[in-house]
């Protein structure tokens, strides 16, 4: 009990002398020195009642109170277990009974440098109870330098989150990031493992082209790999250096910002274009707002229409015995100019089969056939060539699955692969694969 008194008249009298003070500086770390950008995004209509209830109250800075709070817990902790350093910490009332609890990042020495640390841990801190209420250590494989702890209104529920990021060492850059935020009772991590950049995809094109696309915006960017990229044994694009960071918007509030690099096929330090998203925090999720591309490697980002893609679904079947190409919107027996005018101007051909096929701007890995390559007097589509990944993402006992058993199967010396057929009407369908466990190849369509 006299413990209990003493601690709290130390955390009593240096509270009163932390008044006005506005340094939140309790340890090491470095400052979060992200650009500054605007985002207009509304506050307007957010669920607040996991917390707050009725009767929202401003948000309340309790940064002043961070040093004598984590004296406070020094006191009392030593640092934390297993010899571990206090590294940075931030006073702010997370969990709306208007006092402060102390957030509290700790770690280990590493011997790669002095503001290096290792087997991270973070805690929250109740001074009134004298107790840590929280602690996560699913950071303990985390190696690398800490940015200062952030807190901040991401919500708009007018309380605190506390955000942590951390720089992971080597040369790939990666950060491991958390959002601390008091939802139903308990601390959760807001980010809790979801994927960066949700809502926006990355895919490639047939065409040496990446496509940064958002189906909720309805909005899709077009970037080509330049010259030297296109000349590369192997064409593909990878990501990273991902970055979650924190955008002011007001006092004390902020908006999530994602973003990361796509990297070309030629070395470490190759890159295609830059990729950033902002989010609103809305229904007690984040919501994808605005996203932008930035090029790197010296070409032009277009803004372009969405790309038709082929379906593969059920009713393959009755749309192909009617001659309908389903997603692609093209008929058999159509002519070249009136595809055209469908899928947009050409853009690639190649001699497959004893056939001329042409792949056309807006159906990118989907090739159409209208004649023989010896013979260019006919003018009606019959064949068709599918690369695009609605189709190549998928196993061939993935496509059993979806259209049943095939009509024949077995292996094809000419393609050196596995193969299953399908006979609808007088048009056949075709998917190559490997073997029946590996992605498709490529699916032909081929009316008789």
């Amino acid at each position: 009990m006299k413990q209990r008194l003493s601690i709290l008249l130390i955390i009593s009298s240096l509270l009163l002398a932390a008044c006005g003070s506005t340094d939140n500086s309790a340890a090491g770390g470095k400052e979060d020195k992200q650009a500054v950008v605007s985002a207009d995004l509304p506050a307007e209509g957010m669920d607040n009642s996991n917390k707050l209830g009725e009767g929202v109250q401003p948000y309340q800075d309790f940064t002043p109170q961070t040093k004598p709070l984590t004296t406070a817990y020094q006191s009392l902790f030593q640092n934390g277990e297993g010899g571990k350093i206090l590294i940075d910490s931030i006073a702010a009332d997370l969990n709306g009974d208007g006092k402060a609890e102390l957030v509290v990042l700790q770690g280990l020495a590493s011997g790669s440098g002095t503001e290096t640390y290792e087997a991270y841990e973070l805690v929250v801190f109740d001074p009134e109870t004298e107790s840590i209420v929280y602690s996560n250590q699913d950071m303990d494989f985390i190696s690398g330098y800490p940015e200062k702890l952030l807190a901040g209104d991401f919500t708009n529920d007018k309380l605190a989150e506390v955000k942590v990021k951390v720089l992971s060492e080597g040369t790939a850059g990666a950060t491991f990031n958390k959002l601390l935020s008091y939802q139903n009772g308990e601390y959760v991590d807001l980010f809790d493992e979801k994927p960066f950049s949700e809502g926006v995809t990355t895919t490639m094109t047939e065409d040496g082209r990446i496509v940064i696309a958002s189906e909720i915006l309805e909005k899709y960017y077009y970037i080509p790999f330049n010259e030297e990229q296109m000349a590369a044994d192997d064409l593909y694009y990878g990501m990273r250096h991902d970055h979650r960071n924190a955008v002011p918007t007001g006092d004390h509030t902020y908006v999530l910002q994602e973003s990361y690099q796509l990297n070309g096929p030629l070395y470490n330090a190759d890159f295609i274009a830059e990729v950033t998203v902002d989010y609103r925090y809305e229904d007690r999720k984040f919501v994808l707002e605005t996203f932008s591309v930035k090029s790197l490697n010296g070409m032009s980002v277009t803004e372009g229409e969405r790309p038709v893609v082929f379906v593969l679904d059920n009713t393959l079947g009755d749309a192909i015995a009617s001659g309908h190409i389903p997603g692609l919107g093209v008929q058999l027996g159509m002519t070249k100019a009136e595809a055209s005018a469908l899928l947009g101007k050409e853009m690639r051909e190649y001699n497959y089969l004893g056939g001329k096929f042409f792949e056309f701007e807006k159906a990118p890995g989907a090739g159409l056939c209208f004649s023989a390559a010896m013979d260019t007097s006919t003018d009606s589509l019959y064949a068709l060539a599918i690369h695009q990944h609605s189709v190549t993402g998928k196993t061939l006992e993935e496509v059993k699955a979806i259209l049943g058993p095939p009509s024949s199967s077995g292996y094809d010396e000419m393609e050196d692969s596995q193969y299953i057929s399908y006979s609808y009407g007088e048009t056949g369908v075709v998917f190559h694969s490997t073997d029946n466990d590996s992605p498709v190849s490529f699916m032909l369509i081929l009316y008789k």
